[in-house]
């Protein structure tokens, strides 16, 4: 075997030793997180302070949620979120895009909700902006 397919051999076999290994170590920190998330819920199904319901507990959660989602970690702490998610009433245009867009990635049916923010759209294109739920 000559020089250059040796060294081309040779570097595959550090790209695969590391690519292992820092796999298992994604893995570990995956997990670890993963196990935060869990110990961190509520038991009504939110993470952030009690003092944030619905506002920044209520995207806090669907940003969680949607994350567990994307790596296809759907579990009680999932499922309890998304149950959070779908009976917390919000108006805030940020919010109900928020919830439209968690609620459709958990298969759940949108369309009140589309209809929700579609109703709030200005003459001018963009969204009036409500802070708090009316």
């Amino acid at each position: 075997m000559n020089y250059k397919k040796r060294v081309i051999i040779a570097i595959i076999f550090v790209l695969l030793i590391l690519s292992s290994s820092f796999a298992d170590a994604q893995s570990a920190a995956l997990s670890t997180g993963l196990t935060y998330l869990q110990s961190t819920q509520s038991s009504d199904g939110y993470w952030g302070a009690a003092s944030e319901v619905p506002y920044n507990a209520f995207v806090e959660t669907c940003t969680v949620a949607d994350s567990l989602k994307a790596i296809n970690a759907i579990s009680p702490a999932y499922a309890t979120a998304i149950q959070w998610i779908n009976t917390t009433d919000v108006n805030n245009s940020d919010y109900l895009l928020a919830k439209l867009l968690s609620l459709s990635q958990a298969g759940i049916d949108v369309s009140t909700i589309r209809e929700n923010l579609l109703s709030i759209k200005n003459s001018a294109g963009g969204w009036e902006r409500r802070d708090k739920p009316a």
